[in-house]
C-alpha cells in the first residue's frame, strides 16, 4: 500500500469517529461549558409538557365555554413554549455540530500544510 491509501483510509477512519448521530448529539450538549443551558433547556421542555398535559386535563373537565377557552388558549401557549424551546434546542444542537466539523477541516488543513512543507 501506498501514503496515499493510509491517508484516504485515516481520513476516513476520522470521519467515522466524528460523526455522532442524533443521540450522540445530545449526550454531547451535557457536557461541556454550555450543560447549563442544556438542562434549563430540558427542563423547561418538561415543564412546558407538564402544563400542556394539566391544561388539556383541564380543558376537558371544563362545564362553561369561557372556561373551554381559557384552558385552550393556555393549551396553545404551553404548546407553543414548548415547541420554541424544542427550536432553539435544535439549532443549538446544529451550530456544534457545524462548530465540530470546521473545527475538524482545519486540522486536515494543517495537516495538509505540514504535508506539503516537507
Amino acid at each position: 500500500m501506498n501514503a496515499a491509501d493510509n491517508n484516504a483510509r485515516d481520513a476516513q477512519d476520522r470521519s467515522a469517529d466524528h460523526e455522532l448521530g442524533m443521540m450522540g448529539e445530545i449526550a454531547e450538549s451535557f457536557r461541556g461549558r454550555a450543560r447549563w443551558l442544556t438542562i434549563v433547556a430540558w427542563a423547561e421542555t418538561m415543564a412546558f409538557l407538564g402544563l400542556t398535559i394539566f391544561a388539556v386535563v383541564r380543558f376537558f373537565d371544563a362545564t362553561t365555554l369561557r372556561e373551554h377557552v381559557g384552558w385552550a388558549t393556555a393549551i396553545a401557549i404551553a404548546y407553543a413554549s414548548m415547541v420554541a424551546v424544542k427550536i432553539w434546542y435544535h439549532n443549538r444542537l446544529n451550530r456544534d455540530a457545524i462548530l465540530r466539523e470546521v473545527k475538524r477541516l482545519e486540522q486536515q488543513v494543517a495537516e495538509l500544510r505540514r504535508e506539503m512543507t516537507r
